[in-house]
Formats: structure tokens, C-alpha cells, sequence
């Protein structure tokens, strides 16, 4: 089993399986977002460089998109009524999500203030705070080092058996938020369930964007999760291992 989290590597071993910690290939994909690299994502999408720029990821799944997706709306116009020259990138998952999410956007009267985008990466480049459903993209916020608020939804029954594993003690607690779990502290808000609202949302946001030491801090904390899965050419080892293994010898360290 060649894994891309530490956490999962222990798990492996201690259950006698023949696990091998490889990193994470988004951490060679994804560097931190510098100066340079937040001017050229704006500068991509016609945004200025001093526009304060929030960025919309409803998730890559249908019923994500479906559930979550006017709660970031309804969320950025409540946060446009607090500040109308903010800006939005709400990037597409996939294309066949355009169409729903436009019809979406054409409810409010956001007058051009939130745009369709079609490079997640950019987007989160671009942006000064992220609002997204908690998943993989969390991830690549983290590597990118965006500021966020996470959110999500689950069905009555998958949060019963989230609280009875709780219960008998097989996880700590009921956290699904990549970087918190990773960085084993809430480092970034999570609204799950019924605080999973636009209300809630835009005011958590709204915290963020007018308190810059928060983001920095929150900036901070994110920093420190990338040493912890970055293995430079997590594809190349991938592949020796693949090898190796092949021809029945060691694997290669990871150093």
C-alpha cells in the first residue's frame, strides 16, 4: 500500500500490511501562492490587484453542487451588502455544472461581481479567503496557503454512524476538514449540518476579511502542513516503487 498521508501509513503497518509513506502529488502541483503568483491569477481573470477577492467551491459532486452551492451564493450576497466592491471566483468543476450554476447566479443581482471561472488552482491563487465544501479542495487551499471556511451537509444516517464511532472511541472527534485533521487542531472554521447556512458562512467570512491577523495566522498554520506530506517527486517514487516491487526489492526510502 503506498499511501499519501502519514496517519495512513501507521494505520496500514500496524495492521501488518506493507505500507510505504510516498507524499502527496499535489504538493509538487501546488506551491504556495506568492505575491507574483496572486497578481498573475487576478491579472488572468480581469481582476485589480488591490480588489479583495473571495473564492466559491461548491464541491465536484452533483449533490454537493445541488446542496451547497446556493448557500455560497446566497452567502457572497449577504457579504455584498457589507462590502459591494468585493469580488468572487467561483470556479467549475466540471462543465456540465455551468449551466445550473448560472441560472443560480442570475437570481441576484450580483451585477458581474461573481465570475465563472475554470481553473480551480487560479481560483484559489487569486483569492484573499476561500468558502468551499470540505474535500480535497481544502487540501489544495492548504498548499496554496488560502485562508477558508469550510461547510458541509451529511445525511441524518452518516452522522449517526459518525457519532457512534465516536463513541466507541475509534476516531477523536467529528472533524472532516483535511487541514484540521492534519494539523490536529481547528485551524479553519467548519460548519457542518445545521450551521451549515449562508448566514453563518457570510458572517464567519466576514470575521476573515476584515481581520487580516486571523488570516495571517490561519496562513500560518497552513504552512506547517505541507512539510508533513511534501516528498518531492511523489509520482517518480510512485512508479519506483511500482518497480521494485516487480522485481521483488526494497523499496526506495522516502526521504
Amino acid at each position: 500500500v503506498l499511501t499519501s498521508f502519514p496517519e495512513e501509513d501507521a494505520v496500514y503497518r500496524a495492521r501488518g500490511a506493507r505500507a510505504h509513506f510516498v507524499g502527496h502529488y499535489l504538493c509538487d502541483r501546488l506551491p504556495r501562492a506568492d505575491a507574483a503568483a496572486r497578481a498573475a491569477a487576478r491579472e488572468s481573470f480581469g481582476l485589480d490587484a488591490g480588489e479583495r477577492v473571495v473564492a466559491l467551491l461548491p464541491g465536484s459532486r452533483t449533490i454537493e453542487v445541488r446542496e451547497l452551492g446556493p448557500i455560497l451564493v446566497e452567502a457572497a450576497a449577504r457579504l455584498l451588502v457589507r462590502d459591494p466592491r468585493l469580488r468572487f471566483v467561483l470556479p467549475l468543476a466540471e462543465p456540465r455544472f455551468a449551466a445550473d450554476l448560472a441560472a443560480l447566479l442570475a437570481r441576484h443581482p450580483f451585477a458581474g461581481r461573481i465570475a465563472l471561472v475554470g481553473d480551480s488552482h487560479r481560483a484559489l491563487a487569486a483569492a484573499d479567503l476561500a468558502l468551499m465544501a470540505s474535500g480535497t479542495a481544502s487540501l489544495e487551499a492548504t498548499l496554496v496557503g488560502v485562508p477558508m471556511v469550510l461547510l458541509y451537509r451529511l445525511s441524518t444516517v452518516t452522522m449517526g454512524a459518525v457519532g457512534l464511532i465516536r463513541l466507541l472511541g475509534l476516531i477523536d472527534a467529528e472533524t472532516v476538514g483535511l487541514p484540521n485533521l492534519l494539523s490536529g487542531e481547528r485551524v479553519v472554521p467548519e460548519l457542518r449540518q445545521g450551521e451549515a447556512t449562508a448566514e453563518r458562512l457570510a458572517e464567519e467570512a466576514w470575521q476573515l476579511l476584515e481581520e487580516p491577523q486571523r488570516r495571517a495566522a490561519m496562513r500560518a498554520a497552513l504552512d506547517r502542513i505541507r512539510p508533513q506530506l511534501a516528498r518531492a517527486g511523489t509520482v517518480d517514487r510512485v512508479a519506483d516503487c511500482l518497480i521494485a516491487h516487480a522485481a521483488d526489492l526494497p523499496w526506495p526510502a522516502v526521504e
